[in-house]
């Protein structure tokens, strides 16, 4: 399970991350998910090494439930408050 956060993390990010990386000023990304308490520490630990890998880039973690995790994202796309990287099915 880490190692498949880990990958779609990383995945994720790819895109932006010859830029952010090379950076040296600070970015902050939101990055939101649902789930139990395993997948929350799980993807917590990989936002971990991800942050100590690239130390410029803080990631904000927004996790939830999946109880409301839909009409709680579907407000947030429609207001454009939607997080920066997102876990969905």
């Amino acid at each position: 399970m880490k190692k498949s956060l880990l990958l779609m993390l990383a995945c994720c990010s790819f895109s932006a991350m010859p830029i952010l990386a090379h950076s040296a000023e600070q970015v902050e990304l939101r990055f939101a998910w649902w789930g139990g308490k395993a997948r929350n520490q799980a993807t917590m630990k990989a936002l971990e090494a991800f942050q100590a890998k690239y130390p410029n880039i803080k990631v904000k973690a927004e996790y939830t439930g999946w109880d409301g995790f839909y009409p709680r994202l579907t407000t947030q796309m429609n207001s454009n408050t939607e997080a920066d990287v997102m876990q969905t099915n």
